[in-house]
């Protein structure tokens, strides 16, 4: 009603919806008062849904270009490397800036940016597989009746899954559908 009030006009609302002028003043005060506080008890403003401004609007721009230009060319970018680039970047340009988590996840936010696990398609063995075991099988125990061992305990195991030091993230960032 009160958003109706604004739009057209108090009497208009009066007519409409059969209420005393009294009652629509006072609703339009009370929601002129919410808009401003928002129930805050401090009596201070609120910021409203996107905060305060940037502080720096270069480095928002470097890190949303980098981010595009990640994308573009099918490469995963973890929220991480994007902090960590940006950072650089903002010594380079003389700006003592952390981003940090709370950074990053709202420049997230102010982005439309969400984390999503990467994903991969059914894996397919080559087309000659049979033939390539067989080989594999072949030239396996030639090497072995070649550098003569006998000795089973020198024969090991290596089908263990190898853990490397460096890693490929399993998050990446993009841009949210909306």
């Amino acid at each position: 009603m009160v958003r109706h009030a604004e739009q057209f006009s108090v009497s208009d609302v009066l007519q409409k919806w059969n209420v005393s002028k009294s009652l629509v003043s006072r609703w339009g005060k009370q929601y002129r008062i919410s808009k401003q506080t928002l129930g805050d008890s401090s009596g201070r403003k609120r910021l409203g849904p996107n905060g305060r401004p940037v502080q720096h609007p270069e480095i928002e721009t470097f890190a949303i270009n980098l981010f595009d230009k990640f994308r573009s060319e099918g490469k995963a970018i973890p929220m991480t490397v994007l902090r960590e680039k940006t950072k650089t970047f903002a010594k380079t340009i003389g700006i003592d800036i952390e981003c940090s988590v709370g950074w990053g996840s709202k420049f997230m936010k102010r982005n439309n940016l969400s984390t999503r696990t990467k994903t991969s398609g059914k894996q397919q063995p080559p087309a000659n597989y049979e033939e390539a075991i067989l080989n594999f099988q072949t030239d396996y125990v030639r090497t072995i009746i070649a550098a003569n061992i006998e000795d089973p305990e020198r024969i090991i195991n290596v089908d263990e899954t190898p853990i490397c030091f460096d890693m490929p993230y399993k998050t990446t960032l993009e841009k949210k559908e909306r």
